[in-house]
């Protein structure tokens, strides 16, 4: 930093809670290292806020291409999943009911709802609370395990 004011700015900076990063001087001018609790000492080191990371149009197009060509190679396209519904969801629930452990029941049911959410339209619903009716919009985790279960119940 060369002026008072940019040193001002910097420290100002880091009051807001903004990442600093500082620089040795006599060692190496180009390695910036993030600096959790600066010293401010001006004379062996230069200050800076960390600069935001800013991702372009080209680089958004391209990553966004190249998920769309993995979800692809993966077979994890919408018609896919719904053609396999019933066997990748009573896959997974006899993976849920021979879980060892609540980790792995947790992961069959998250694959459960994923396979519900890509097959059902799923739109509002009436949810009740003892007299009044509430309509909603948004599905709960709980709404489609309490579904889920009443639909194993019925096939069992």
């Amino acid at each position: 930093m060369k002026t008072l004011r940019e040193q001002i700015e910097v420290m100002q900076a880091f009051e807001r809670g903004e990442k600093i990063q500082a620089n040795y001087k006599l060692k190496n001018f180009e390695y910036w290292q993030d600096a959790k609790n600066p010293v401010w000492d001006w004379h062996c080191y230069d200050y800076r806020v960390k600069p935001k990371i800013k991702i372009t149009q080209k680089e958004f197009n391209l990553i966004k291409e190249r998920l769309t060509d993995w979800k692809y190679n993966k077979d994890l396209i919408y018609e896919n999943q719904r053609e396999s519904f019933f066997s990748n969801a009573f896959g997974e629930l006899r993976k849920y009911f021979r879980a060892k452990n609540d980790l792995e029941k947790v992961n069959a049911l998250c694959y459960i709802v994923v396979y519900c959410f890509n097959d059902f339209d799923i739109d509002y619903q009436a949810l009740s609370l003892e007299s009044d009716v509430f309509y909603t919009s948004k599905i709960t985790i709980s709404d489609i395990v309490c579904d889920l279960s009443a639909t194993v119940t019925e096939f069992l």
